[in-house]
């Protein structure tokens, strides 16, 4: 069971069964079709499998073969030495140490090199001190070697020397009597023979006829022994057609002496115990855990020579040695590793043949099953669209289909099908376009279709007749339903009913309106009236405030005109204080010249006050203006006077600068300082006459200006009372300018006194002139504020205006809509009294029986 409670097979149905015919029909020839195929790939791949590893086996065989094969060359170097050191030559003592040609020892050494070789590089015999008695003088190939250097070499402390002389020897149960080096490097050898001084070395004790141990013969074998093995075994891998093979030699603790591989068809070796002793492989590691004649044969990825850094996949034997012939050995092992691409390319070939017989086998089995599917499932694709199309309510399609078999059968039902709808459709487009005369023929008697067609096309000709009536405007007619499912006949009968109760209700809302319009059209009219009065009302409104926003305009205008003649008054008054300043300078030196007499000018204080009166609303008391205008005539009469005292105070001042220069001119030189004085003083007199002279006649030109200011703003006053009165609300404020003059303090005393007088004088004339303009300026502030109070109630009255102009509009609308609402509601009246409102019951089914 599965974790929703389902079995396997049951899902497997559902999934079946949402798969198409064709499909399902391609998935049994696949099935019965390609399982068989993929069943023999299983078990040609299961073979190919057993062949491969007995391959790998075989290759494990080939690495234990070499190391036996080294082996068993070296049991021979074994027994070798001790052989050798058999020769009597060995006993002729007297013969040794020689160097000269005639020791003995060294010619049989030398016919052994020659018969040996290529096997041995040198052979040495050492006395039982370790001198040197005896070494071969040619070397493996026959040639001189200049071997006297070694003569004076003493070996009694080097291992071999003390092994083989207190009996320790590399032995077995079967076999002892020799030392066995493993392979290393001898520095003499390379001096010597100039050789890379490797080579594995043996040694073995040589006794006289009584027992006694007199010295060692030691053996030197090349490493060409072992290579030769290494290359045949390469060799046969060549031949095989093999170009990736590589063996590889370790010693006992794992360390990698010399490595042989295929270069193309050509062996090459690299003496690793020379080129890199650290060197490691990953063969090692697996070496380690191997015991003696055990054997390996792993997956290997890399290479000791050929390629260096690249990966590839290997296949890998590796074997231990165990000896060989009673030889222990020195617990070398030898690694072979072979391209897996090459060393199993059969069997590679092998499954690429099964695997293309298996997409053949899938394609074809798929082409031949399409073609079968298709053909079978063409007539069932041709009824599943003639029927979807019906489905669809398109009668439109053709099946063309024609066999003896289940499929064709359903195809001429298909066909009786599409005619029988065909006719059914005939006579529901006939009820379509309104015809509900048409008859309908039953097929059968289970005619479900045709018996409910011919029912409806009754239930819609009975509709039909009531619809008939009612459009007549005949509301007694009426329609029993045929069922409580009867929709249409439950609305209809629903409508009539409703209809009725419409109609009444209309002829009595018609009377209704009719009545309400004619009261709607009286009281418009009197709406109308009214509005009239009020336009009347609002049009003398208007003209009153333009008259009295005029008036305003004229005062605004009146007061600049004023403020602007101020103002030049003003800039003369400052032009005389700059003269009167310059008179109270050559004053206060004229003082100081005449043996300071006078004490100068006192500096008089300023008394100057300043009234400021309040505003008040412009609607309340606008003639307060024209009063203010009243007193600035008044000001500038007072100010007409003060600039007289001023006109007269420079004619004296003026007597007195003559009087000055007349006494300067009496008190000759010594005078001539005084009567410059005098001059200036003078010309400063003439001056201010000049500038209140043009002051005087300013202010009279402010006077006629305040007097014409004054006329408008009492004319304009009763204007301004009457706009108050008609604009409820609009209010003013004018601003009552209170102007302080000055009094004047006189000290004329002296020059001084009297200068010190018209200085103030001119103060006390620009302070009015001040007021003067601020009393303009705010007259016609007041002035334009009154002007944009009556433009707002202006704009307040002609809203007003426009809002009865709006109504009166209105209301002319009101009533042209007022008669023609009577008008319609008389057509209501007459259209509602066509229909008539007595009920006659109508059964549609009594109505068919007749």
């Amino acid at each position: 069971m599965l974790g929703d409670g389902r079995a396997p097979g049951e899902i497997d149905m559902k999934i079946l069964k949402r798969l198409r015919i064709q499909q399902r029909v391609l998935l049994m020839l696949g099935l019965f079709g390609i399982i068989p195929i993929l069943v023999g790939l299983i078990i040609v791949k299961q073979g190919v499998k057993q062949a491969e590893d007995a391959a790998h086996i075989q290759l494990v065989a080939r690495s234990a073969n070499t190391i036996e094969v080294i082996e068993r060359n070296l049991f021979e170097r074994y027994g070798d030495v001790q052989a050798f050191g058999l020769n009597s030559v060995v006993q002729d003592r007297e013969s040794w140490y020689k160097t000269d040609g005639t020791n003995r020892l060294v010619t049989a050494m030398n016919n052994y090199m020659a018969t040996y070789t290529p096997v041995y590089d040198l052979m040495m015999f050492v006395d039982k001190t370790g001198k040197v008695a005896a070494v071969s003088s040619v070397t493996w190939d026959g040639k001189p070697a200049n071997t006297k250097s070694l003569y004076g070499k003493n070996f009694a402390k080097e291992e071999w020397f003390q092994n083989a002389m207190s009996g320790k020897f590399v032995a077995s149960d079967a076999l002892t009597g020799t030392w066995v080096d493993d392979y290393q490097k001898y520095d003499y050898l390379t001096e010597t023979l100039g050789t890379d001084g490797f080579s594995l070395c043996y040694a073995a004790p040589v006794k006289d006829a009584a027992g006694n141990v007199i010295g060692v013969w030691r053996n030197y074998a090349r490493p060409a022994v072992v290579e030769g093995i290494l290359a045949s075994n390469l060799g046969s891998l060549a031949t095989d057609g093999f170009t990736d093979g590589e063996l590889t030699l370790f010693a006992a603790d794992g360390k990698i002496l010399f490595n042989a591989y295929l270069d193309g068809n050509e062996t090459k070796f690299v003496n690793w115990a020379d080129k890199d002793p650290s060197v490691k492989d990953e063969m090692q590691e697996l070496i380690k855990g191997l015991k003696a004649g055990g054997t390996l044969a792993p997956e290997i990825y890399t290479e000791v020579g050929g390629d260096r850094g690249e990966q590839h996949h290997h296949a890998g034997a590796i074997a231990k040695s165990n000896g060989a012939l009673g030889y222990p050995g020195l617990g070398w092992s030898v690694g072979l590793r072979i391209s897996a691409e090459q060393y199993f390319a059969k069997y590679g070939q092998i499954m690429k043949t099964m695997y293309i017989f298996l997409a053949v086998g899938v394609v074809t089995v798929f082409l031949v099953g399409r073609a079968f599917a298709k053909k079978l499932t063409t007539p069932i694709i041709a009824l599943t669209n003639g029927l979807q199309t019906v489905a669809k309510g398109d009668l439109d399609f053709e099946i063309t289909h024609v066999s003896q078999d289940e499929l064709g059968e359903a195809s001429d039902a298909c066909r009786a099908m599409k005619t029988y709808l065909q006719e059914k459709v005939a006579v529901a487009e006939k009820v379509a376009e309104g015809d509900t005369s048409v008859h309908v023929e039953l097929a059968s008697e289970k005619d479900v279709l045709g018996t409910s067609l011919s029912g409806m096309v009754h239930s819609l000709r009975n509709v039909s007749d009531v619809a008939g009536r009612l459009g007549q405007g005949d509301l007694t007619a009426s329609i029993t339903p045929r069922s409580a499912n009867d929709s249409l006949g439950h609305a209809l009968s629903t409508m009539i009913g409703n209809l009725r109760s419409v109609v009444g209700e209309i002829r009595q809302s018609a009377k209704e309106v009719n009545g309400n319009s004619q009261s709607l059209k009286a009281t418009s009219s009197t709406v109308a009236a009214v509005a009239q009065d009020m336009g009347e009302s609002v049009e003398q409104v208007t003209q009153a405030i333009s008259e009295s926003t005029r008036s305003a305009m004229e005062i605004a205008r009146g007061s600049e005109q004023l403020a602007q003649n101020a103002s030049l008054v003003a800039q003369d008054a400052d032009e005389l204080q700059r003269a009167m300043d310059l008179i109270r300078s050559g004053s206060v030196k004229q003082d100081a010249a005449i043996d300071e007499t006078e004490s100068g000018m006192k500096d008089a204080a300023e008394a100057m006050n300043r009234a400021i009166t309040g505003t008040r609303k412009v609607r309340e008391q606008i003639g307060s203006a024209a009063s203010q205008a009243e007193r600035l005539g008044e000001k500038s009469e007072q100010i007409g006077s003060i600039v007289q005292a001023i006109e007269d105070i420079a004619e004296q001042t003026n007597l007195l600068a003559l009087n000055a220069a007349i006494e300067a001119a009496r008190a000759g030189e010594a005078g001539r300082g005084f009567s410059v004085v005098a001059e200036e003083v003078r010309k400063l007199a003439e001056r201010s006459q000049s500038a209140t002279r043009e002051i005087a006649t300013l202010i009279g030109d402010v006077r006629s200006d305040v007097a014409a200011t004054v006329d408008v703003m009492r004319t304009s006053a009763d204007e301004v009372e009457q706009v108050a009165e008609f604009a409820e609300g609009v209010t003013e404020k004018v601003d009552v300018v209170l102007n302080a003059l000055a009094e004047v303090r006189d000290v004329a005393e002296s020059n001084a006194a009297a200068l010190t007088q018209m200085v103030n004088n001119v103060d006390s004339v620009t302070n009015a002139i001040a007021g003067v303009a601020s009393v303009a300026q705010e007259s016609a502030a007041g002035a334009q504020e009154m002007s944009a109070s009556a433009q707002e109630v202006s704009a307040s009255v002609e809203q007003v205006n426009h809002g009865i102009g709006s109504t009166t509009s209105a209301i002319v609308e009101i009533r042209g809509s007022a008669e023609e609402l009577e008008a319609m509601a008389g057509r209501l009246q007459q259209a509602v009294d066509r229909f008539h409102l007595e009920a006659h019951a109508f059964d549609h089914e009594t109505d068919q029986a007749a």
